[in-house]
């Protein structure tokens, strides 16, 4: 992403937050697209189409056009999911370890896409297209590695961006049900008003995405619901004590199969337009916050 940035912002004559704008929302264009062709391969067209428009009006879903790097992120984990389900693995290992490149939890990218390659080798029985997949897997790890390889270069140090998530923004190593234990308790008690409300809309936030991941478990391929679930946990392995749910909220923007689920039980309950309503006031609320400089990142 800063690369990125950077080569925009030398097109921009140095406006280097025009070039990140710039970025993220065409980044943010080809997730849109990834996710309507992924949907519509494992849905419908018209599911297809609510899951883009959900994805759009998600409660946190203006930090897709802001300067962050999950637009680009979600682009390329969708691309790789994409092309691993068509069974183009080169190019699911490209992107997926442009993924890791992009942000460290992209290595995670390698359980989905070893589960998609046992899947279709159960039909196909192809010991060559196995191996195609196995590789794939092995691209975000090694995108990974790459990464912490330039740190070890650069800085003399591979655990320098591990150790200033600890240092930098104070966070501890907790359980992933210690955290969700933390940020719930602070939530319950300090609903109220600025600052603790934001506990609440911590909780409340990931609670959703905790019951869409229930929902794809039962619902989803493997391959989804494997994905779903490392993106939910791994976060919760590094907990900062005074807001326990910190940027969760945005951080599971990435977890698109949570759109998959809403549009779905909207669909069956027929609860889209409601769930559209609330979902889009929820977003327009929280824009504004964020917009005012509140702490909601």
């Amino acid at each position: 992403y800063p690369l990125l940035v950077r080569a925009v912002g030398e097109l921009t004559g140095g406006r280097w937050l025009l070039a990140a704008y710039v970025v993220s929302n065409v980044a943010l264009v080809a997730a849109l697209v990834l996710l309507h062709r992924l949907t519509a391969l494992e849905w419908s067209e018209a599911v297809a189409r609510r899951a883009v428009v959900l994805l759009c009006v998600f409660p946190t879903g203006f930090f897709l056009l802001a300067p962050y790097t999950e637009s680009l992120f979600l682009a390329l984990a969708l691309g790789c999911l994409y092309a691993a389900r068509t069974r183009r693995w080169a190019l699911a290992a490209l992107l997926g370890c442009l993924a890791a490149l992009t942000r460290s939890p992209g290595f995670l990218l390698a359980l989905p896409l070893l589960v998609e390659a046992g899947l279709q080798w159960r039909v196909s029985r192809s010991r060559r297209e196995l191996l195609a997949g196995v590789g794939a897997a092995a691209a975000p790890v090694a995108g990974l590695l790459g990464y912490l390889g330039y740190w070890q270069l650069h800085a003399s140090d591979w655990r320098r961006p591990i150790d200033l998530q600890r240092s930098g923004w104070q966070k501890e190593s907790a359980l992933p049900w210690e955290t969700l234990w933390e940020g719930a308790r602070l939530a319950v008690q300090f609903p109220g008003a600025n600052p603790g409300g934001y506990f609440l809309v911590d909780a409340l936030l990931v609670l959703l995405v905790l019951a869409c991941a229930v929902w794809c478990v039962v619902r989803l391929r493997a391959t989804y619901w494997v994905w779903v679930w490392a993106s939910v946990l791994m976060p919760l392995f590094l907990m900062w004590p005074g807001r326990p749910l910190l940027s969760l909220p945005r951080i599971y923007l990435v977890v698109f199969p949570v759109v998959w689920a809403l549009a779905a039980l909207g669909a069956r309950f027929r609860a889209h337009d409601a769930v559209l309503a609330v979902s889009a006031g929820s977003m327009v609320l929280l824009g504004a916050l964020f917009a005012a400089g509140q702490p909601f990142f």
